[in-house]
Parts: C-alpha cells; structure tokens; sequence
C-alpha cells in the first residue's frame, strides 16, 4: 500500500510497511492500481461519505500494518520465486 496517502499515513508507521522480497519494495505500484492502499482504506475508514459530510475529526482506532507479497510487475506472478531469500 502505499504508505504516503495522506488518509493512510496516520495509521501506518515505516517499520510497519513490509516486503516478502526487499528488491520488490513495500510500496502500492501501478501494476496493482492502488489495491493495497484502496483495501487499508476501507478496512481503516469504511465508507467515507459520513465523515465527509459529518466533517467532525475522525477518531482511528487501530493501526495498519502493510506486507507485500506479491511482486510489483503483474506478468512477474508467472515465474516469480517466492522464497524470502
């Protein structure tokens, strides 16, 4: 996910954004478009039209924790090792 989202970056600190592989970086790519960092922001704000009309601070009751596990390339799944080496 990508962990500079201005919605996302409140509830996910650096040393909780991690990669199976460093060379795939932690980081949402276009390859994915936005999935990982679509799915954090449902799962940390559910829908989003209340808050925004509501316009009251949004209280956040959990933190987010990101782990790649799949490489950053869509065509790379086909032939990727997916050991941690």
């Amino acid at each position: 996910m990508r962990r500079t989202h201005p919605l996302i970056e409140p509830a996910l600190a650096v040393e909780d954004w991690h990669t199976v592989k460093p060379a795939w970086g932690s980081d949402d790519t276009p390859a994915w478009s936005g999935h990982g960092t679509r799915m954090a922001g449902v799962g940390l704000y559910g829908d989003l039209v209340p808050l925004l009309v509501g316009g009251d601070p949004v209280p956040l009751p959990f933190r987010l924790e990101s782990v790649r596990i799949l490489p950053c390339v869509f065509q790379a799944i086909v032939s990727t090792d997916f050991t941690a080496s």
